[in-house]
């Protein structure tokens, strides 16, 4: 609560420039973050937030006004994100970006080299990434040196599957699963509408969004976070999935940063390439790490691996062929 200290404390201010010197000085970029829940909104209503709370949303601004005030000399910064996943899953993206704005722009007025980094609510959807949230100034033109993100965790339910409810890739899936949530953005059938998701589908997942975006606004795209938790076998093709959306990247040429490089302490696997378990015992992810580097180097070798399971039997439905506005077109299902 101390505005002389701009609502954040020396040491913590001294800590942040210490790690990112330190980060830097080892040649790696440094995108410095704010992973903020309760700002962010996960809590709301119950906890106000940025997004409808003006007192507290003049506070970020002011803390982020301090940070880049301290940090704009240093080397090597990336960008700015200056509020980590909006989670408040009510929220209109009017109201998001009228945030960002505001405090992008109070970045700028200390440090206007380095990029600011936004994305949509909620938690960086990519399906929500679009012009609603280009950022503008007072007189409405286009912000510049702004970097829009998105995450890429899609399907979620796949990449997230254990054994116990293992889900494989490529399959077929009902719209209910590979959209959760947002069926009726995708599926005008219903949920129970069968969607092949693939690498084409996921190619069409990047083309109605962020590609998108890049090619009318002429702005950057980056995606923040990707991933596959180790829980998913590979026979259900966890490393052709890894491969596919890693090269698809590429292809692309989006820059994007896996989720996640190491665990601390933890019993299960994640996301993560290397895990440390309670008794502090590393392993790594060799087979997913050979994978990625083949891909970042050129190398793409085809992978020796069993065959996916196939899918579960399921009556005629609607099915839709992946394209680039991944519109929804019903064909004949296939053959038995």
């Amino acid at each position: 609560d101390d505005a002389s200290r701009s609502f954040i404390a020396d040491r913590c201010v001294d800590a942040l420039e210490e790690a990112v010197s330190k980060i830097a000085a080892a040649g790696l970029w440094v995108i410095v973050v704010a992973k903020a829940r309760f700002v962010a909104g996960e809590g709301w209503p119950g906890i106000t937030d940025a997004f409808h709370s003006q007192q507290l949303a003049a506070r970020f601004r002011a803390v982020w006004a301090r940070v880049a005030s301290r940090l704009r000399k240093q080397p090597m910064l990336a960008g700015y994100e200056v509020l980590s996943e909006p989670r408040n899953k009510q929220v209109v993206q009017a109201e998001v970006r009228s945030f960002y704005e505001a405090t992008c722009s109070a970045v700028r007025e200390v440090d206007d080299d380095v990029p600011c980094i936004v994305g949509p609510a909620p938690y960086y959807k990519v399906w929500n990434l679009n012009d609603t949230l280009l950022l503008r100034d007072a007189h409405g033109a286009q912000l510049d040196n702004v970097i829009y993100t998105f995450d890429f965790f899609d399907p979620w339910e796949y990449v997230t599957s254990d054994v116990e409810h293992q889900l494989s890739y490529p399959a077929e899936y009902p719209c209910s699963i590979a959209f959760k949530g947002w069926a009726p953005l995708f599926c005008p059938l219903g949920g129970a509408q069968v969607v092949h998701v693939d690498r084409g589908w996921l190619r069409a997942l990047l083309e109605r969004n962020p590609l998108k975006l890049r090619r009318e606004a002429t702005v950057p795209v980056f995606c923040n976070q990707w991933g596959i938790k180790r829980s998913v076998q590979d026979a259900a093709g966890r490393l052709v999935y890894a491969r596919d959306v890693a090269e698809l990247f590429e292809q692309e040429d989006v820059h994007s940063t896996l989720w996640i490089w190491r665990s601390y302490r933890k019993e299960n696997w994640g996301f993560e390439l290397v895990h440390e378990d309670t008794h502090l015992r590393e392993s790594e992810d060799v087979r997913m790490m050979n994978v990625l580097n083949d891909v970042w180097s050129g190398i793409t070798p085809p992978l020796e691996l069993p065959p996916p399971p196939p899918p579960s039997p399921s009556p005629p439905r609607a099915y839709y062929s992946p394209s680039p506005s991944l519109s929804l077109t019903p064909v004949p299902p296939p053959p038995p």
